[in-house]
């Protein structure tokens, strides 16, 4: 298993098929009531990524927990800042190198003294964070939220004693793919760096702005504002893929924008956003544990993506630069990440994998060797956001042969038919694309001696390599069901 977010997605898809829950209408539940039952706390502050308060609003994102003992970190993601680089070969892992997730950096505040303890928690229902941290010399608390429909993260942070004084600094981090990090066999001898990045400043915003070897580039911009007991942290990312366009000016344009409203109305709009999302969704459960499970995934999934944004991968907005995954895997954590929006009846967030498989149609074709082009498609384990990852007939010598990939793939985007009965979706798109990736595995198909068929043997995630592997039939078969 590759990230932890999909592991507990697997035990949610598991889960919401199994329990019976109470129905009643959303109009009849006191929302506000029943969702502060599914608000996080904390008595103590996370000191590493998995252990943070995640926000997000399906494209930028922040990971707050504890750097050391006198620092507090809000890590800063965004979903579609990926390197550019041409690809070189077709090797496994070879997107993890041209086009990997690259790190941002983090908004610190360094405290006077020594973090002793800390009271934290997490309104999923509103997507909001706050907390107090206890230092040997005050107190610290800080609110923050990701607005739902601006690229904005707001933090707020007031002290006490002698920590009044918030001292806040920006740490960029190497705009190098993490997989570099690591000793690979796959990693390219010669790896030309991305330049480093520059610090500058244009009246009131600062600015991180790191180029790309390809011309295009990536910046953080933030502004603070101080008053007599308070001090405003407003943080946004702007992406340029392709030196075609300021990425400074986008983000310092989104702060301004966020500014535009008055605070509590931009709060308002914020809650408004999440309370209709969850309102579409409502179970009750005896077991609050298991309930709360349920809500915490919703959370994250809209966190992670929405319709119109990159689809999730295996970070979503909260970048690990730690990670040597830092792309998406096609052989079961994109399949199980997005297997609850059915039944969780959010459609709408399918749209951003769907959306991906349409616009990268031809990379799937050609991931296929090329006679078998004319009618098949497929996808390798690994890939960026451009899906080009080609099966190398030779991994079928070590097992690294995954055939049905793109096959699992298509039975939860005819899933997505079979919940919303589009017709003109099934026709353009669905069937299609998943007659190429039945007809791929037709490909392979050969008979032994007494005229059985059989695929090659592939390797089944997180099981032994077979021959036939089960999910391979499975996802054929799966596809075809009503």
């Amino acid at each position: 298993m590759k990230s932890r977010f999909s592991f507990f997605l697997i035990l949610l898809a598991a889960f919401t098929t199994s329990v019976f829950a109470q129905l009643k209408k959303s109009d009849e539940i006191n929302w506000t009531e029943f969702m502060k039952r599914q608000t996080l706390r904390w008595d103590t502050i996370g000191t590493s990524y998995y252990g943070g308060i995640l926000l997000g609003n399906g494209l930028l994102g922040t990971n707050i927990y504890k750097e050391d003992e006198q620092t507090i970190r809000f890590d800063i993601g965004r979903t579609d800042v990926t390197d550019q680089r041409p690809h070189q070969g077709s090797g496994l892992s070879e997107p993890l190198i041209s086009r990997p997730r690259l790190p941002i950096g983090r908004m610190t505040i360094k405290t006077l003294g020594k973090i002793t303890g800390a009271k934290m928690s997490l309104d999923i229902y509103n997507a909001t964070a706050e907390g107090t941290i206890y230092t040997s010399k005050g107190t610290l608390k800080f609110s923050s939220f990701v607005p739902a429909n601006t690229n904005v993260i707001y933090i707020s942070a007031k002290g006490t004693q002698s920590e009044k004084n918030i001292n806040w600094e920006f740490i960029a981090e190497k705009s190098k793919s993490p997989r570099m990090n690591q000793q690979n066999a796959g990693n390219p001898a010669v790896y030309p760096e991305n330049p480093i990045p520059q610090l500058s400043k244009i009246g009131e915003f600062e600015y991180c702005r790191q180029t790309l070897l390809n011309d295009g580039g990536y910046a953080t911009v933030w502004t603070k504002k101080k008053t007599a007991d308070e001090s405003t942290m407003l943080i946004s990312v702007g992406y340029d893929p392709n030196g075609k366009a300021d990425e400074v000016k986008e983000a310092t344009q989104a702060i301004q924008d966020f500014r535009k409203v008055k605070l509590p109305a931009a709060l308002a709009a914020h809650q408004k956003w999440w309370h209709q999302f969850y309102q579409q969704s409502f179970i009750s459960i005896p077991d609050q544990r298991m309930e709360s499970f349920y809500w915490i995934q919703l959370y994250k999934l809209a966190s992670a993506t929405r319709a119109n944004l990159p689809m999730i991968d295996l970070m979503g907005p909260w970048f690990n630069s730690k990670t040597p995954w830092p792309g998406v895997w096609w052989n079961l954590n994109t399949q199980l990440t997005y297997s609850p929006i059915f039944t969780a009846n959010h459609l709408e967030l399918g749209k951003s994998l769907f959306n991906t498989i349409n616009s990268n149609l031809q990379n799937l074709i050609n991931n296929v060797p090329e006679p078998w082009r004319k009618d098949a498609a497929a996808i390798g384990r690994i890939s960026g956001y451009d899906l080009v990852a080609p099966l190398v007939e030779s991994n079928k010598e070590n097992g690294q042969f995954e055939l049905g990939n793109l096959t699992w793939a298509m039975f939860y985007y005819y899933q997505y038919y079979a919940y919303s009965k589009d017709k003109g979706e099934l026709k353009q798109h669905i069937y299609p694309l998943l007659k190429r990736s039945v007809n791929h595995l037709l490909y392979h198909l050969k008979k032994d001696e007494q005229g059985i068929l059989h695929l090659p043997s592939s390797f089944s995630p997180e099981y032994k390599y077979a021959e036939d592997a089960i999910m391979r039939f499975l996802a054929c078969a799966g596809a075809y069901s009503p």
